[in-house]
């Protein structure tokens, strides 16, 4: 291998290893809310919705809140409580039943939107949010 080729492949290792000693690692949110698969319309009418949470073990979280829309039908609660997700760096499996405010949830798809309120000592209220699409 004649020295330049060497150099330059020297010096390919040296930037391909600054880069990935610089690049800076992805930071975790310290509170996520996922909407998971699971969830269902339930004979009387509301909507069982699947969620997965995780926040960090030094937040404490507050309030979930989760809204379903289902072409004109819509309904939403609101849990407002200390430790309403359990704040140890686990994810959580969390199943809220969601009433509608007039008419049915069925069977079929629906738009879920969902926050979750976590309280940090140092940088006061934190949220992690989330929406999609579920088939109910």
């Amino acid at each position: 291998m004649s020295s330049i080729v060497r150099r330059i492949a020297v010096f390919g290792v040296a930037v391909l290893l600054v880069g990935v000693v610089a690049w800076p690692a992805a930071a975790r949110e310290p509170a996520q809310i996922r909407i998971n698969r699971g969830s269902s319309a339930l004979q009387d009418g509301s909507a069982r919705i699947a969620l997965r949470a995780r926040c960090d073990a030094n937040l404490a979280a507050f309030e979930l809140d989760v809204t379903v829309q289902q072409g004109g039908v819509i309904g939403e609660i609101s849990t407002v409580q200390a430790g309403v997700v359990t704040c140890d760096g686990g994810w959580h499996r969390v199943n809220v039943v969601v009433e509608p405010s007039s008419g049915a949830f069925s069977s079929g798809r629906a738009q879920v939107f969902v926050f979750l309120g976590v309280f940090d000592q140092n940088a006061g209220d934190l949220e992690a949010r989330a929406s999609g699409n579920v088939h109910l």
